[in-house]
């Protein structure tokens, strides 16, 4: 026990995960605590919750009020720790044959007990298991990865004075049980093929397995390319399914939405009782994210089979505000050592800037991060921007200060800043990608140019350093052909800079997907990319990248 807070939101989390279990989704990860046990189940991995000491795993609480499982220490998944809480397993044989529902009736495990108790979430549950089997271990593509991680590290291991177990065993231990191992606890090692290639087919031998799933095919939303604000209908051909759901959500961190898609001819899903399914929702923000489920009285599919993990997307089709009296003309979002605010703090700010000679009231105005959400933050009666004027707003989630401090913050991997005003229109608007600690972000020329990266010129004119920027910079032209891609696509620049220069291209949550550096044209693979939006980066030039499946 280390911190002095947090204490009363897990005793409300245990309390209601035993006692509310109906409205545990408000405050867990439910689909990711569900992966967690079918993740741990598949993999013989009882050193774990699953297992005797309920342990390995982190909770970690999000914005949004909900616990996120986060498993670790998997050193003794594939059968290596035995005690299941109930018994132990103590051959390959046993642990090949353990139920897929273990402790699902314990009310020492709650987490499977509580969860695995609700129809849905059980055949969710299942679902899930099903996808581990059949993309891994059902095809055997599980034995050509261990392979390669095998040959990547074994001059490492070899080299090793400190491992538990010998070189043989390592090598031998990808097929073969190792006995009497030297490894923690003693005992055997079951062989990762031995026993999966076992496990899997017990495990698809079992009824709850066996029994027909739904199939889900044709998902098609009814504008594919929709205009921000606009109403859409996804419909999905669906068979052997009692009840079909779709999820979705505005932001890659929220959690999704689920409502039930309708098969009565008044959902965009033609005739009544004719297997489409229909359900409609508002595009409220440049990407949206969606998957379906399906279930009978058995199991259920989704569609990704790996949703809510992946899912499909939506792109909106969205036009920047033509550059007025009133602008966002600089901002830091990440800020260690540039500029503190009045009370010595080095937070996120923002600067705007008044084009014009007259005085602005922005009272009533709305800054928001997130445009679905365009009146997250309202500026304060009497706020004024004077005619060829600065207002810094500290984006810091501390509205407790003196100043202008919003009450969210800036995420320096991927975000929006949206100014709208009273009527909530937008006045202006900035989507931006991988920011740099201590650089900030703003428009040159001053108050009516394109966004560059630049030393930060606090509530004064935007200069550009060549400290920063490559000469080109200031007209670059990055081109993706094709552009949304399926397979692969072509990166070119125009003016083409002399020299090789770094490409970064991050996903909608700041990940890295690809870096390398290149020297002119360069043909980028995308085919095992999940779909969805990606940021392509070559210096301070930045390209928007649609993927598709």
């Amino acid at each position: 026990m280390k911190s002095d807070y947090g204490w009363s939101e897990l005793i409300d989390l245990c309390d209601t995960l035993v006692n509310q279990t109906d409205a545990i989704e408000q405050i867990l990860d439910v689909d990711r605590a569900i992966w967690m046990l079918a993740y741990n189940n598949v993999l013989v991995n009882l050193d774990s919750y699953i297992g005797a000491f309920t342990q390995n795993y982190y909770l970690y609480r999000d914005d949004h009020g909900r616990f996120n499982p986060v498993v670790w220490d998997l050193n003794e998944s594939f059968g290596r720790f035995s005690m299941t809480g109930t018994g132990n397993l103590f051959n390959t044989t046993a642990k090949q044959q353990m139920s897929h529902l273990l402790n699902s009736n314990d009310p020492d495990f709650p987490l499977v007990q509580k969860l695995l108790g609700v129809p849905l979430y059980k055949r969710m549950y299942l679902a899930h298991v099903k996808t581990i089997l059949l993309e891994n271990f059902d095809n055997e593509s599980y034995y050509t990865t261990g392979l390669a991680l095998q040959n990547a590290i074994k001059e490492a291991v070899q080299a090793d004075n400190n491992k538990f177990y010998t070189y043989a065993n390592f090598i031998s231990n990808l097929t073969q049980d190792v006995t009497g191992s030297p490894g923690p606890g003693g005992g055997t090692t079951p062989g990762i093929t031995n026993l999966m290639d076992g496990r899997s087919n017990y495990l698809l031998a079992q009824s709850d397995l066996t029994k027909t799933e739904p199939t889900i095919s044709n998902i098609t939303p009814s504008n594919a390319s929709p205009a921000l604000q606009e109403t859409i209908t996804i419909t999905a051909e669906v068979t052997n399914a009692n009840t079909v759901y779709l999820g979705y959500r505005s932001r890659v961190d929220a959690p999704f939405v689920r409502i039930q898609m309708l098969d009565d001819g008044a959902h965009q899903d033609g005739a009544a009782n004719d297997g489409i399914y229909g359900a409609a929702i508002t595009v409220d923000n440049e990407s949206m994210q969606y998957y379906i489920y399906a279930e009978n009285a058995d199991i259920g599919l989704f569609d990704p089979r790996r949703a809510e993990h992946e899912y499909h997307l939506i792109t909106a089709t969205t036009t920047n505000p033509t550059v007025g009296d009133l602008v966002i003309n600089e901002f830091m979002a990440s800020n260690s050592n540039a500029q503190p605010d009045q009370d010595g703090e080095y937070d996120d700010w923002i600067e705007l800037y008044n084009n014009s000679d007259n005085p602005i009231d922005l009272g009533g105005y709305f800054l928001s991060d997130d445009v679905s959400d365009l009146t997250r933050w309202t500026f304060p009666a009497g706020t004024v921007i004077n005619g060829k004027g600065y207002l810094i707003i500290w984006a810091d989630s501390d509205e407790d200060q003196d100043g202008l401090h919003a009450n969210f913050k800036l995420s320096a991997a991927a975000e929006s800043i949206v100014l709208s005003d009273a009527s909530g229109v937008i006045q202006d608007h900035i989507s931006y990608v991988d920011q740099v600690t201590d650089i900030s972000f703003g428009r040159y020329p001053n108050g009516t140019g394109n966004f560059q990266s630049m030393e930060p010129t606090f509530q004064a004119e935007n200069m550009i350093s060549t400290s920063i920027l490559p000469e080109w910079a200031d007209t670059p032209a990055l081109m993706a052909f094709p552009n949304p891609t399926a397979g692969s696509f072509r990166l070119e620049m125009e003016p083409m800079p002399a020299g090789t220069h770094l490409v970064v291209i991050r996903d909608l949550v700041g990940q890295v997907v690809f870096q390398e550096m290149i020297n002119g044209t360069q043909e980028i693979d995308t085919a095992t990319w999940p779909a969805g939006l990606y940021w392509v980066r070559v210096d301070q030039a930045v390209l928007k990248l649609t993927v598709v499946r």
